[in-house]
């Protein structure tokens, strides 16, 4: 699953992009203009280096992003070495693609040029600087459309909610615990970092296809776009499983910031407005009573001291499940609603098992 999104975000867009590119550069080339350099290649040819080159070259330039992502979400060294890492990187392409080039045309050409002159033609310095436009242009795409959301920047170009449309979702509320105090002791730089890493660590429920609605300071807010079991089982298993990641990693939180983060989360599913909305700045909005009480949830975790907290909508949708445990808590009317909310605290089942045993050790002591 992991490795099918990222061939399909990031790969897949690389490999497409790439070998348009060189179809283009071909058409272009082609038509209209008078070869200056000492090789002729013809459309045909063109097209044909197009075919084999562009793929290879959208692949290698795909895993040169995904490492250089990897590098800055880590923040494995100050910003400057790292995009001079980029840039090395695009010449080696560059020198992978002049190579592939030539031993392409080697073998369709029956008269070809040495490599040097193949290489140093005016041509060629032509197709370097095009192939640098190239490079830089899908990398400011890619940004842009992970500063947007993969999913959110296509809609927002097909105009999917250019009219306001109703749909149906599920909206995880997560909010970090005590995060005035912790703010205070940390300082704003040191609190800023800490939430760095947390929103960094929490991208593993992306794994669960959540998609990132939005983050607002501490809180961030996640959608699934359907509500089924399948769906309701998977938005509240990627909520244990960060949780679980926070425990593995508490040391490395402890050593950085000396403490090990807690976070509390609400979920609820229902029908809401999707909207584009704003003249300068573009986003997707979702109005309703369904966003609103998902968040009212959250708040309940520290009225009821639990860390997770859903609806009866939830709780409903969710099958059978060997993960965790629904335990009903009350039925109250939250803030701003005039009718009772069923609310349910989920609890990870080897946590439940946990509790139990050390329940029967003490009574049997």
């Amino acid at each position: 699953m992991k490795y099918s999104k990222l061939i399909k975000r990031l790969y897949f867009p690389y490999v497409i992009g790439w070998t348009l590119s060189f179809f283009l550069f071909t058409i272009f080339r082609g038509v209209g203009t008078i070869p200056t350099g000492t090789l002729k290649i013809d459309l045909y040819e063109g097209m044909l280096l197009s075919l084999i080159v562009g793929p290879l070259c959208g692949f290698l330039s795909a895993v040169n992003q995904q490492y250089f992502e990897r590098l800055v979400n880590k923040r494995l060294g100050p910003l400057y070495q790292l995009v001079s890492f980029k840039l090395l990187n695009t010449l080696f392409l560059l020198l992978f693609i002049s190579i592939i080039s030539y031993s392409v045309l080697s073998a369709i050409k029956k008269e070809m040029i040495d490599i040097r002159s193949f290489a140093f033609q005016p041509e060629s310095f032509v197709a370097y600087l095009y192939i640098l436009i190239t490079d830089t242009f899908l990398s400011l795409f890619r940004k842009i459309s992970i500063l947007l959301g993969e999913v959110k920047i296509w809609r927002l170009l097909n105009g999917t909610y250019y009219v306001p449309r109703q749909e149906e979702k599920i909206f995880l509320f997560i909010d970090l615990r005590s995060s005035t105090s912790i703010a205070e002791t940390l300082g704003h730089l040191q609190y800023s970092r800490l939430l760095q890493d947390i929103f960094n660590d929490i991208s593993i429920i992306e794994k669960y296809d959540g998609e990132v609605y939005q983050y607002i300071g501490d809180e961030i807010v996640f959608t699934w776009d359907s509500v089924n079991s399948t769906a309701v089982n998977k938005a509240i298993c990627s909520f244990l499983d960060f949780q679980n990641l926070l425990k593995d990693r508490s040391e490395k939180y402890i050593q950085k910031y000396g403490i090990v983060p807690t976070l509390k989360a609400g979920m609820h599913a229902g029908i809401v407005t999707a909207v584009e909305v704003g003249k300068n700045k573009k986003e997707i909005a979702y109005h309703g009573d369904t966003i609103n009480t998902a968040s009212r949830i959250q708040d309940t975790c520290n009225t009821f001291g639990e860390n997770f907290m859903v609806s009866q909508s939830i709780a409903d949708a969710v099958n059978s499940n060997l993960q965790f445990s629904l335990q009903k808590i009350t039925d109250m009317k939250l803030q701003g609603k005039s009718v009772e909310t069923t609310l349910y605290a989920v609890h990870n089942a080897n946590d439940v098992l946990t509790q139990k045993t050390e329940m029967k050790l003490v009574s049997i002591l």
